[in-house]
């Protein structure tokens, strides 16, 4: 015969409900994010205040954030949403990064024209930063006698170390170019390169060899 004894379901739990109508809405999870970091984003890229500069890999960010505030609810479009509403919240022009006159260093802001370091700030839109820190009274004894051996004409070398300077802005805005030439080799070039590459920071410089 049939069994007609009732099953106990009570037990069981409830459908669960759609998981997008459970989920905070972007611009919430937007501002929470905002809450605990900086960002900017322009001309399509998305940038994280990171360690006194912004970042352009700020996405990836993003993305692990929204998976970690939502957990098993985290689905690809969550992220790709957080994405669109930072991006149209925390818009800037692209002429408003690395316009101010400070140069972005290791340890802080440095106003060349007074020597002095100002702490860093998410304030200064500035997304280069040079992986050296700045100490007013260095002297680089080894340095000053490379120079002095692969330079002797003071004037040559004034023109070089300016140009070293210039190169610590994060634009182009004089329109100068160097070349070092020399048939010979063993004179120093590749050094002196290799010595301004290590000043500035792979991350900040690239090159084709001709």
């Amino acid at each position: 015969t049939r069994d007609e004894r009732s099953t106990d379901v009570s037990g069981l739990a409830e459908p669960p409900a759609d998981d997008d109508d459970a989920k905070p809405p972007p611009a919430q999870l937007g501002r929470a994010f905002l809450s605990e970091h900086h960002v900017i984003a322009a001309s399509g890229t998305l940038y994280l205040y990171r360690d006194g500069a912004y970042r352009p890999d700020g996405e990836g960010d993003v993305r692990r954030w929204a998976q970690g505030e939502l957990g098993r609810r985290s689905r690809k479009h969550d992220g790709d949403e957080l994405i669109y509403w930072l991006e149209q919240q925390c818009a800037v022009e692209a002429s408003q990064l690395d316009a101010s006159d400070l140069v972005n260093v290791a340890n802080g802001l440095l106003d060349w024209k007074t020597g002095l370091l100002r702490p860093h700030s998410p304030d200064v839109l500035s997304t280069v930063q040079l992986p050296t820190e700045w100490h007013a009274d260095a002297h680089h004894e080894r340095g000053h006698r490379f120079l002095d051996e692969v330079l002797p004409d003071r004037e040559t070398r004034s023109v070089v170390e300016e140009f070293i300077g210039y190169c610590l802005w994060p634009d182009c805005r004089f329109q100068k170019t160097m070349m070092a030439t020399g048939a010979e080799g063993s004179n120093g070039k590749s050094v002196l390169l290799n010595w301004i590459v290590a000043l500035l920071g792979e991350d900040n410089v690239s090159s084709v060899k001709l």
